[in-house]
């Protein structure tokens, strides 16, 4: 069964909904909902549950029961944190947190083995946890608009991951096996405050849009390994030597923005 109450300018969930057993999909999308009823929980054959942009400041530990969920979107919310108990939601692909208050990295979430998108963009949090390497199934990472001013050396064990979207943030320095990310495509470190790329980063060889721009960079590493790279954007580094690889890149038809 599914169900859709999206922009309905509900302020409860709907009564109505509580002794449909075999619910699978709900969206409640865009209502002014605050508050989630204990009931709502009990669905444990959901699979799709949409509760992104409402007012909903606390999610209930039973949110643990729902173990056959596959997609779980609470973003554009107030959640200040999300209990632990979301670690049992081990069929999890799909989880949006963006736009709440989260100060903290979640860590319930970094036990989500089968998680391939995770985005936390918007938030206010400051570091991320080692225990990252866990979600080693993860294919897209997106932490932007936030406050994060380091990376654990941990988060280039997610071998799967194809895109790492870290814009707007406070990071100084980039891990410094960030190639050991081989099968990245996008990676982009806008608006940071990056003086200098490590070594390494000539190690992703399947990287099609490299964007440093706004960064503090004053010199690059040699970047001709990068044969599928497509973009790259170097704009607002005032202090930027442009080097011999940039030049190659350019022959390789990528365009580049400096």
């Amino acid at each position: 069964m599914i169900l859709n109450f999206n922009q309905s300018k509900l302020t409860d969930v709907p009564n109505s909904i509580q002794g449909n057993i075999e619910l699978k999909q709900l969206s409640i999308y865009d209502n002014d909902i605050t508050a989630i009823p204990e009931w709502l929980w009990d669905f444990r054959q959901m699979e799709i549950l949409n509760l992104g942009d409402n007012q909903i400041k606390m999610i209930s530990t039973k949110v643990g029961q729902l173990t056959k969920l596959q997609m779980l979107d609470l973003g554009h919310n107030r959640l200040q944190s999300i209990p632990d108990s979301i670690q049992y939601l081990q069929q999890l692909a799909f989880l949006y947190l963006s736009d709440n208050q989260f100060e903290a990295f979640p860590e319930g979430v970094n036990h989500l083995s089968n998680l391939t998108y995770l985005n936390l963009t918007d938030n206010q949090i400051s570091t991320i946890p080692d225990s990252i390497k866990q979600l080693q199934n993860l294919i897209e990472l997106r932490l932007y608009n936030n406050k994060i001013t380091t990376l654990p050396e941990s988060i280039t064990q997610l071998s799967k991951l194809r895109e790492l979207h870290l814009m707007n943030n406070q990071l100084s320095t980039i891990p410094k096996d960030i190639g050991h990310l081989k099968d990245l495509r996008v990676l982009s470190f806008r608006n940071n405050q990056i003086q200098s790329l490590p070594d390494s980063i000539q190690n992703l060889s399947n990287l099609l849009y490299l964007d440093l721009r706004g960064n503090q960079l004053e010199k690059l590493p040699d970047l001709s390994g990068l044969k599928k790279l497509e973009k790259i954007d170097l704009r607002w580094n005032p202090n930027l030597s442009i080097t011999p690889s940039l030049h190659q890149l350019k022959k390789q038809s990528c365009l580049l923005y400096y």
